[in-house]
C-alpha cells in the first residue's frame, strides 16, 4: 500500500468584493474553496472536474500556496505546510510544482526556453557548474520531446504544444513528487492534446509522479485519473475511484455532467437520456442554509434547503454529498 503523500483537510479560500454606489455599498463573498477535504497517495492521479467557476483552479493554487488559505490544513509528506511563510515554502516547492493552463501566458516572453527551464534549478541551487546546468536543461528538453537547439528560442517561436512542453520541463526541473496540472491541454489543438496526455503518463511511470489533474473534460479525466473528485461551487460533491464514479454516479450533478459527455457509438447516443439542469451555475444568489445544488437539482427535497449535506462514504470508498443519494 502506498502512503498518502498529500492530505487536504477542510480547506477554505474566500474572495471578497465590494459593489454598488458610494451610498449603497454591498460586500459580496465568493466561496471559491469551501471546506474541501481529500487525500492522494503516491503515484495516484486525482482528477478534479466541474464546470467553469466551481473553484478547481483556486483549489490547485491554494494547495501550492499561490493563494493563502483562509483556514484548513495542507499536509505534504506528513508535514503541515499551511502556515509556512514564503521563505519557508521555498524548499517545499521542490516537492510540489504546477503546470498552468495557458502556455501563452505562463512563459516569460523575454526569456529563452533554456533560461525558463534553468530558472528553478538556479533558484534552488541544484547545480555545481554551468556545464552541469546546461546538461540538465538539455536532458529536460529531451524528456518532453524537444531538441537541444530549442533552448535558444523564445516562446513566440514555438507552437502551443511546444510551449506547454516547456512548461512541463520547467515543472520537472526540481524533481518534484507532485505536479498540479491546471487544465494543461485545454488551450491546445485536439490533435496535440493526446500527445501531451501520453507524455504525462510516460513521465508518471518513469518518475513515480503524483498528479492533481484539473479539467472540465470528463473523457480525458476518465482516461488519465485513478480517482475523481467532482466539484460544485467550491465543494466536493462526489469522490471515488475513476471507474466507480463513471459506472455508478450517485450525485445528481455528477449524473448531469456524465450524461453530457458524447459517446462514440451513435446507436447508444441516440437512445441515451440527457440530465438537463434547470438553471446555469451562479444564476441565482444562495439565500438559504442548505445544499448549494438545491435550486438546480431535479430530486431536491425540503431538507436539502434547510441542511447542508456532508460528504459521506456510501460504500467502496465512494463519497457523496447528497441527502437523497
Amino acid at each position: 500500500m502506498e502512503k498518502e503523500i498529500l492530505t487536504v483537510k477542510n480547506l477554505k479560500k474566500y474572495f471578497y468584493f465590494t459593489t454598488g454606489t458610494i451610498f449603497n455599498r454591498k460586500r459580496i463573498v465568493t466561496k471559491a474553496v469551501d471546506e474541501v477535504s481529500f487525500s492522494v497517495k503516491k503515484r495516484e492521479t486525482l482528477g478534479i472536474v466541474g464546470e467553469t467557476g466551481c473553484g478547481k483552479t483556486t483549489l490547485g493554487r491554494t494547495i501550492i500556496k499561490l493563494y493563502e488559505p483562509d483556514s484548513g490544513k495542507i499536509i505534504l509528506n506528513g508535514k503541515d505546510i499551511t502556515g509556512l511563510s514564503e521563505e519557508e515554502m521555498r524548499p517545499v516547492r521542490r516537492s510540489i510544482q504546477m503546470i498552468f493552463q495557458d502556455p501563452y501566458l505562463s512563459l516569460d516572453s523575454r526569456m529563452t526556453a533554456g533560461e525558463i527551464i534553468a530558472e528553478p534549478i538556479k533558484i534552488h541551487k541544484l547545480y555545481k557548474s554551468e556545464t552541469q546546468l546546461n546538461n540538465r536543461v538539455c536532458e529536460l528538453l529531451a524528456l518532453v520531446g524537444l531538441n537541444e537547439e530549442h533552448k535558444n528560442r523564445y516562446p513566440h517561436e514555438f507552437s502551443g504544444g511546444q510551449r506547454q512542453r516547456i512548461g512541463i520541463a520547467r515543472a520537472l526541473a526540481v524533481s518534484p513528487e507532485i505536479i498540479i496540472c491546471d487544465e494543461p491541454v485545454s488551450a491546445l489543438d485536439v490533435s496535440i492534446q493526446a500527445q501531451i496526455i501520453n507524455l504525462f503518463e510516460d513521465l508518471q511511470e518513469r518518475f513515480n509522479l503524483t498528479y492533481l489533474f484539473i479539467s472540465h473534460d470528463l473523457s480525458m479525466v476518465k482516461h488519465i485519473s485513478t480517482k475523481v473528485a467532482v466539484m460544485y461551487l467550491g465543494k466536493i460533491v462526489e469522490l471515488s475511484d475513476s471507474n466507480e464514479i463513471y459506472k455508478n454516479p450517485i450525485h445528481p450533478y455528477t449524473k448531469a455532467l456524465i450524461s453530457a459527455v458524447p459517446l462514440p457509438d451513435p446507436k447508444i447516443e441516440r437512445h441515451r437520456t440527457r440530465v438537463v439542469l434547470s438553471k446555469d451555475i451562479g444564476e441565482s444568489e444562495k439565500n438559504f442554509k442548505g445544499c448549494n445544488f438545491f435550486e438546480r437539482c431535479n430530486i431536491s427535497k425540503e431538507i436539502c434547503k434547510q441542511i447542508e449535506p456532508s460528504l459521506i462514504d456510501k460504500g467502496n470508498s465512494h463519497f457523496v454529498s447528497c441527502h437523497n443519494a
